[in-house]
């Protein structure tokens, strides 16, 4: 009886050719029994997926030789029996078309719909990244947790790529759990900085001080001033310059719509009462709808700024779709040098040192704005390396 535990799906050549030409085909097998490869070398024609000169070329796990044939390791799961192995190998082979929302579809019920999306903005940009095409790529977790290590530095962009290949790989996937367990390690590491509230290295040299967020916004403002011409740099300054309300993270301005919106699930600006509604961010399951009061003078900003606009996204890219994560950071970039996430951090740590969080209704005010605990506030404070430690003690 074959040992199903460790089951592998190879891809296979004859001893001399690469693998990934014309000749080649996919099988799956487990390792360690000689008649199931015996059984397996007899019967590999019925396992064939394709033999044309479009066959994709797969990341190597490993390689074994098997008499005259070359086999190269591409992915692997844990099977109890050959039924199981038969479903693994239907996912392999679905898998060659669009794999990415193939797999999402296969793990929709853990991944949320509106962070569909940036999970596969974030998986073709690794792809794209790491060259490397294959529709399994991810299973060459060695190479990809090392480019992952060595190309970024800050740990909320290691987690974000570790959280997309986590989502995406199918639950039964061996490699998802080393994903899985360098995921859980950085995130410890992110905790014990967190729990000593200093800048990272990271945070420190691309640290900015408050002054030169509302200088940039003021230089932004200047412009329109002169032409009456909102720019898109203006308006997502608005959101992140601290001017008008607390720091918004990425996502929830990046659902916000100004009309066609769904008025129970979607964010949206609501002219008639001038706020913005909010069901679509980071603790929506904790606080639900949220609606924040829009300014007059952002009010009249946004209304400008709208009447060139094509399609239902306030941020909107060239086409007139909502733009995605990456594009909407790159703004925020481009107009501060640094992250939203970074912008949040500088922002509390303003009040912090200006005196205007000395109690705990205060805190919980900038809390309730920022849509998080008081706690979790708190930790956006950050002090330079090697400061004298502060000992502020609050209770909530």
């Amino acid at each position: 009886m074959p040992d199903y535990s460790k089951s592998k799906i190879l891809l296979l050549g004859a001893n001399g050719v690469k693998v990934n030409e014309a000749n080649s085909f996919i099988l799956p097998t487990t390792i360690g029994r000689a008649e199931f490869l015996a059984d397996i070398k007899r019967k590999y024609r019925d396992y064939v997926i394709g033999k044309g000169k479009e066959q994709p070329y797969y990341s190597r796990i490993d390689s074994i030789g098997i008499e005259n044939l070359t086999a190269v390791i591409i992915t692997e799961q844990s099977c109890k029996d050959k039924n199981e192995l038969n479903e693994f190998l239907k996912r392999t082979v679905d898998l060659f078309n669009n794999p990415v929302e193939k797999v999402i579809e296969i793990n929709k019920k853990e991944i949320k719909e509106i962070t569909i999306k940036r999970y596969t903005d974030t998986i073709r940009l690794l792809q794209k990244r790491i060259n490397d095409p294959s529709p399994l790529f991810y299973n060459n977790s060695k190479l990809i947790i090392a480019w992952i290590n060595t190309e970024l530095k800050s740990n909320e962009n290691k987690k974000n790529y570790l959280k997309a290949l986590v989502a995406v790989i199918p639950v039964e996937n061996l490699v998802r759990k080393i994903y899985q367990a360098e995921l859980a390690r950085l995130g410890e590491l992110q905790q014990g900085i967190r729990d000593k509230q200093e800048k990272t290295h990271k945070q420190e040299e691309n640290w900015i001080d408050y002054g030169e967020v509302i200088t940039k916004y003021n230089e932004l403002y200047s412009i329109y001033d002169k032409n009456k011409k909102v720019s898109v740099d203006l308006i997502v300054a608005s959101f992140y310059s601290g001017i008008y309300f607390a720091t918004w993270r990425v996502k929830e301005l990046l659902y916000l719509k100004f009309r066609n919106y769904d008025k129970d699930k979607e964010n949206y600006i609501d002219f008639q009462n001038k706020q913005f509604v909010l069901h679509i961010y980071k603790t929506e399951k904790e606080y639900g709808e949220r609606r924040q009061k829009i300014p007059n003078a952002f009010m009249k900003l946004i209304k400008i700024f709208i009447t060139g606009l094509k399609g239902d996204y306030l941020i909107e890219n060239e086409k007139g779709e909502q733009s995605n994560y990456y594009e909407l950071n790159n703004i925020i970039k481009r107009v501060y040098t640094v992250s939203a996430s970074l912008l949040r951090n500088i922002y509390v740590t303003n009040l912090f040192n200006s005196g205007k969080l000395t109690t705990n209704s205060k805190i919980k005010a900038v809390a309730l704005e920022m849509r998080n605990n008081p706690i979790q506030t708190l930790e956006y404070v950050k002090f330079n390396p090697s400061a004298v430690e502060q000992d502020t003690d609050y209770t909530f």
